[in-house]
């Protein structure tokens, strides 16, 4: 019995809490109205064309789009090149900085893929 007492407490009180936040404040007074309807939808639309507004979670897209200089054999090439050298961190492993040797050889590993490209195209 004491059990239900308690939960009807709850579901009284949950009910109150639900009513109270469901309920939005008027403004105080017509002075702090200094927009019409329609100026407010008119800059909505005016900072939606101009891209300044997000939609849902993401973030406005930047102006400029960033353009790659590599192919994706040579993305991939460097990618495991680093794995083999063990430069990419994974797990509770934390990554270390690449001498200048191995950042050669996966400079090397890149220009490897491009030239493999190249070759391949021509034939």
């Amino acid at each position: 019995m004491r059990v239900n007492e308690h939960l009807l407490a709850v579901i009284t009180l949950g009910g109150f809490a639900a009513v109270a936040l469901a309920q939005s404040p008027a403004p105080a007074s017509a002075k702090e109205i200094t927009q019409t309807r329609a100026q407010v939808r008119a800059e909505a639309v005016a900072a939606v064309a101009a891209g300044q507004t997000s939609r849902g979670d993401r973030e406005p897209e930047p102006a400029a789009r960033f353009v790659s200089t590599k192919t994706r054999a040579e993305v991939r090439a460097e990618a495991i090149e680093a794995l083999r050298l063990g430069l990419v961190s994974h797990g509770d492993f934390t990554e270390r900085e690449a001498t200048p040797a191995e950042l050669e050889l996966i400079r090397l590993a890149g220009l490897r893929a491009r030239a493999a490209e190249a070759r391949l195209a021509g034939k």
